[in-house]
């Protein structure tokens, strides 16, 4: 496949920066309002498939699932409860 072709292995495409804010800013929502976070992994999940559609990027099942993102969503809050600990000491 050429180097262009978007619809490789989703598995392995790494979150770009934009997409890990979406979903900081979920995670932190979630935290702050007590949404439940497989709501908010739904909405990420839509929204990360619309932005790859309108970038023209082809995907499967697993792009960006919802399952995919509560295990991003875990690892944001890991880190951020780290960071925040550390700020405290």
């Amino acid at each position: 496949r050429s180097f262009l072709d978007w619809s490789f292995d989703m598995k392995k495409v790494p979150f770009s920066r934009h997409e890990a804010v979406l979903l900081l800013d979920a995670y932190l929502n979630s935290v702050a309002t007590g949404q439940p976070r497989a709501r908010a992994a739904k909405n990420v999940s839509e929204d990360l498939r619309k932005m790859a559609i309108n970038n023209g990027i082809e995907f499967d099942k697993s792009y960006r699932s919802e399952s995919g993102i509560l295990v991003q969503m875990a690892s944001m809050e890991s880190a951020y409860v780290r960071m925040s600990e550390m700020n405290l000491m």
